[in-house]
C-alpha cells in the first residue's frame, strides 16, 4: 500500500502540465502505531525519521510542559523515539543547548540523527546513541534580539550561518545541504566534516505560475537527493519544486497545477482574493530503500491553500 502511494504521488509529482485534469483519489490505510500514554502527550508534531532497525523518531512541540517556555529562555521541542512495533524509548537530546523550536529530523545512512532548528539556527547531528558529534550554526543567548524576526530589508546572509533554518539532505559523499529557510532563503552547503563550501539562491517571487525566476525562494522548506545526485528543493512560498545539480545548477521546475476547489475555506478569516492556480509543496523528498524518490514529512500534508 505505502509504495502503490508513492508511485501515485511520484506521478502527480513529475508531470508539471496537469492542469484541468481530473486527479485521482489516493487510497491509504491508517492504523494505530505509536502507544500514547496519558503522561506523554503529542502536541504539534512537525516531523518524523526511521532508521534502519525500523524505529521512529518523532519531532514534538509540547506546548507547555516541562520542557515548555519562551523559545529564548528554554525550549519547546521534544524527541521520542519508539521502537519498530510503537513502545515508547527514550528522549533523545533532551536539554540540548542548540534546540528550542525543531524543524526537521532525519537519519543519514549511518543512521545518525540530525535535528533542524528553526528557532535555534542550527543544525545537529547526533549519533546513534544520542550523543552530539556536530554542530552547524549559531544559536542566540536569551537576552539578545533574536535575528530570525522579520525585518525589512531582511538580514544579509553570513557564511554559515542560518536565520530559520528548515532540512538537512546529504549527496553520496555525504556533503551536507541545508534549507535556510523562513529568512535567508537560500541553499548552504558544507563537506561532511561541517567545513563551509558555498551558498546559492535568495529571496524572491516565484512568477505569476511557479515557473519563472530560477533559483530565488519564498522559503526552501524542505530537500531531498536522489540517486542521481538531483537536489529537489521545496520552494513553498513560490508554490513549486526547483531541482538544481549539487553544484547549484538550476535544472528544471516541478509544480502541481491540477484543479482544485477554490471555494474551500480550510483558514481562519477571509479568503484571499484570488486563490493561487498551483498548489504549495510543503512535503519534501527523499531517500528510500525501495522507492528512488518520494514524498514525505513537512509541516502539514500538502495544502490548497
Amino acid at each position: 500500500m505505502k509504495r502503490l502511494l508513492m508511485v501515485a504521488v511520484l506521478v502527480l509529482l513529475t508531470r508539471p502540465a496537469l492542469a484541468q485534469q481530473d486527479v485521482p483519489d489516493l487510497p491509504f490505510e491508517s492504523v494505530p502505531f505509536l502507544k500514547i500514554t496519558p503522561d506523554r502527550n503529542l502536541g504539534e508534531v512537525l516531523a518524523v525519521a526511521v532508521n534502519s532497525k525500523g524505529h521512529v523518531v518523532v519531532l514534538n512541540h509540547p506546548g507547555t510542559s516541562a520542557t515548555g517556555g519562551p523559545v529564548y529562555g528554554n525550549a519547546t521541542t521534544n524527541i521520542f523515539e519508539y521502537d519498530e512495533k510503537g513502545n515508547f524509548m527514550r528522549e533523545i537530546a533532551h536539554g540540548v543547548y542548540g534546540l528550542a523550536y525543531a524543524h526537521s529530523v532525519r537519519f543519514d545512512r549511518n543512521d545518525n540523527l540530525w535535528i533542524v532548528d528553526k528557532a535555534a539556527m542550527s543544525v545537529i547531528k547526533l549519533n546513534p546513541e544520542g550523543i552530539v558529534l556536530m554542530n552547524l550554526g549559531r544559536r542566540d543567548e536569551g537576552p539578545d534580539e533574536p535575528r530570525y524576526r522579520h525585518a525589512n530589508p531582511p538580514p544579509t546572509p553570513v557564511d554559515a550561518m542560518f536565520n530559520g533554518s528548515t532540512d538537512v539532505t546529504w549527496d553520496a559523499d555525504d556533503n551536507i545541504y541545508i534549507g535556510d529557510g523562513y529568512f535567508n532563503s537560500r541553499i548552504a552547503k558544507f563537506d561532511k566534516h561541517g567545513n563551509w563550501i558555498k551558498q546559492w539562491g535568495g529571496p524572491g517571487e516565484g512568477g505569476a505560475h511557479a515557473n519563472e525566476n530560477p533559483g530565488k525562494f519564498r522559503n526552501p522548506h524542505n530537500l531531498g537527493i536522489d540517486r542521481q545526485g538531483n537536489l529537489y528543493v521545496a520552494d513553498r512560498g513560490n508554490r513549486r519544486i526547483q531541482v538544481f545539480d549539487t553544484d547549484g545548477n538550476f535544472k528544471k521546475f516541478i509544480f502541481l497545477n491540477a484543479a482544485y476547489d477554490k471555494m474551500r475555506h480550510p483558514v481562519l478569516g477571509d479568503m484571499p482574493v484570488t486563490r493561487p492556480d498551483e498548489t504549495a509543496p510543503l512535503d519534501h523528498l527523499h531517500h528510500e530503500w525501495t522507492d528512488p524518490v518520494s514524498l514525505h514529512h513537512g509541516c502539514g500534508t500538502r495544502q490548497n491553500l
